[in-house]
């Protein structure tokens, strides 16, 4: 069988790492006690205390997984079609990056908050929140992963413009993410890119263009070697 490449309706789960969640053990209150009364009142009590507190630290950041968790929550709320909810999450794991110094982590969740945005037809926040990622990208040493990230960052820009009616500059931006796709050897994400680029053909009217993109991925794909 030849390696297929399958792709999610929602943009947001292609290019998000959405990092497993912390499960936090509740205090259990026994249901019957020799205590009196009183002290079994203090013990329920200081256990809410404990666990309030664990939630807290969560939501602060302080765990290394909790944004991670966020984002997942985020994630079910944008496929349950609660973006403005999405939304505000994705502001707390945004925070939490940014007080650890996470620069890709900022870079992805912004992204990602770029698209929410979209759906809300908040059209300034999302192209703020697509500035903000661009603008973090120098600042990571990586460079195959500042590369990585600035195709990710770029596809969610395309479809922003492409939900501007800015179908010309969408393509020149996909085909800038198709170029680092293709510079750093990911396979997924070039083609991915192309995809993209033959919906802005389709949109400026372009279908011959756009059907000759999609036959060039055919034949790339069937070019890969067989996998099971």
């Amino acid at each position: 069988m030849h390696k297929l490449i399958k792709y999610t309706v929602s943009v947001i789960g292609l290019i998000s790492i959405w990092g497993s969640g912390r499960t936090l053990a509740t205090s259990t209150v026994p249901q019957t006690s020799d205590k009196l009364p009183e002290q079994v009142d203090n013990r329920e009590q200081r256990n809410r205390r404990e666990t309030d507190e664990k939630n807290n630290r969560i939501i602060k950041g302080v765990f290394p997984t909790d944004s991670g968790t966020l984002e997942q929550q985020a994630q079910q709320l944008y496929e349950m079609g609660q973006a403005a909810e999405a939304v505000n999450i994705l502001k707390q794991a945004i925070t939490n990056y940014t007080e650890r110094g996470d620069l890709n982590g900022q870079v992805i969740a912004l992204s990602n908050l770029t698209l929410v945005y979209q759906q809300l037809g908040a059209w300034q926040q999302a192209e703020q929140a697509i500035s903000d990622a661009l603008n973090l990208l120098p600042e990571i040493a990586n460079i195959k992963e500042r590369q990585r990230l600035l195709a990710q960052t770029l596809d969610a820009q395309g479809q922003l413009l492409l939900s501007l009616g800015q179908p010309e500059q969408a393509l020149d931006i996909w085909k800038q993410a198709a170029d680092t796709y293709q510079e750093i050897g990911e396979l997924t994400g070039f083609t991915r890119s192309k995809i993209y680029q033959a919906q802005a053909l389709q949109a400026l009217g372009l279908y011959a263009k756009a059907i000759k993109t999609l036959t060039s991925i055919q034949e790339q794909l069937k070019s890969e070697p067989d996998t099971l």
